[in-house]
């Protein structure tokens, strides 16, 4: 059963598949537009927080881990900030920067979230 603070959040897309979000975030068309929804993974990466610069979307994995701060970003972290729910780390993005790091030139940008997308 889902979190109900989380179902509740304006940017919570649910099981939506990452086809459906990336279209939701491209229609949206504004760089920081952002939603979180369920992984296809689930397990240790529950969830996934895509979010639109530069006409692009980044998919970045939500990770479990054991603690009373168990959500972090990224896929492995020596040092990740923790946080004890996914809408405290939305929170925390929507006011301080979130590095995205592409995937194939190493190449980094920030952003913040700022607006949130439902498809």
């Amino acid at each position: 059963m889902e979190d109900p603070e989380l179902c509740a959040q304006p940017w919570y897309a649910g099981s939506c598949d990452r086809q459906t979000a990336e279209t939701a975030l491209l229609y949206a068309n504004k760089d920081g537009a952002y939603l979180v929804r369920r992984s296809g993974r689930g397990g240790p990466q529950p969830y996934t927080l895509a979010v639109l610069l530069g006409a692009r979307v980044y998919n970045i994995p939500v990770r479990l881990i054991p603690g009373p701060r168990p959500f972090a970003l990224g896929r492995t972290n020596t040092c990740p900030e923790l946080f004890p729910s996914v809408p405290s780390m939305v929170w925390h993005y929507t006011q301080h920067p979130l590095v995205l790091v592409d995937g194939t030139t190493c190449a980094r940008q920030h952003t913040r979230l700022i607006y949130p997308v439902k498809p």
